[in-house]
């Protein structure tokens, strides 16, 4: 199974509501933006396109949301904890836990974890293989003040944003030279919320194919949020506000969707279309 890796360093903090990670959702609405301003057309991403969320990519391997699993360290609550904080797991290892079957137990081990289903086990190192949110990203409080124009007094205000201290990147599925042009573009304007104060700007480092591995399982995991029918694993359930914005006359939605990490027997996509826009959620699934 081969997809494309998308490497992006970014230079500038990213304002994405109370999210630390930018979901497909909004790289899917940020790259339709892109592409009407270049005048190209939409259908490529509705009918071919699939996204992952964006993602430490670290020495180069792409780190992604630990799939549902039990975590267990009868040893000490402390080593319990930082397993279950250890929510990233490197790409090549994470296909290998995909072999076992769900959900694999965890336990602490030495300088790792082994996760297992009874039957096989898997040996993952806790440094090199697997990461925290904090090695990567930073939330920060920006502070701001604008005036009040009728009274000329000061209005001082803060929000929330995300600096990413190492290189980002997603995974894709029907990657084109027009996705990646349009890429270019969104690196310059921004992704995210105070694009035009400069907030979310990138630079595209380079774009790969990899080979991720095939193999059997009855379940698919998910890379981003994504929408279910019949049987699914997931360690809770998100309930997304998605607003149509700009002149679109389908209004707000609320979705209630699987987070990253999920795992489901029966993918679905799903495109909420507006009257010039649309909203995706077809996130890559590993094994596709």
């Amino acid at each position: 199974m081969r997809l494309t890796l998308v490497r992006l360093r970014f230079e500038s903090p990213v304002r994405v509501g109370n999210e630390d990670l930018i979901d497909a959702i909004t790289l899917f609405r940020a790259l339709m933006s892109s592409l009407a301003q270049l005048g190209e057309d939409l259908s490529e991403l509705f009918e071919g396109v699939r996204l992952s969320a964006l993602y430490p990519v670290i020495n180069g391997v792409p780190y992604l949301k630990a799939p549902v699993r039990r975590v267990k360290c009868d040893r000490d609550r402390r080593e319990e904890k930082e397993a279950k904080s250890r929510e990233f797991i490197a790409l090549p290892k994470l296909v290998e836990v995909l072999k076992l079957r769900p959900p694999a137990a965890v336990e602490c081990s030495g300088e790792g974890y082994v996760w297992e289903d009874g039957q096989k086990r898997v040996e993952v190192k806790k440094e090199g293989e697997t990461a925290k949110l904090g090695d990567f990203a930073e939330r920060v409080v920006v502070y701001r003040n604008r005036i009040d124009r009728a009274t000329g007094a000061a209005d001082p205000f803060s929000f929330p944003a995300v600096v990413y201290k190492a290189e980002m990147g997603f995974l894709a599925q029907g990657w084109s030279k027009k996705l990646g042009r349009a890429l270019k573009l969104l690196s310059e304007t921004g992704i995210g919320g105070d694009r035009n104060l400069g907030y979310g700007r990138f630079k595209v480092v380079d774009e790969k194919e990899i080979e991720v591995g095939d193999f059997r399982s009855e379940y698919r995991y998910l890379t981003a949020r994504g929408w279910a029918e019949g049987d699914f694993m997931a360690e809770r359930l998100d309930n997304v506000t998605i607003y149509a914005g700009g002149n679109i006359s389908m209004g707000v939605y609320m979705l209630t969707l699987l987070p990253a990490g999920s795992l489901a027997k029966d993918v679905k996509p799903l495109v909420l279309r507006g009257d010039n826009q649309a909203v995706v959620v077809n996130p890559v699934t590993i094994p596709t």
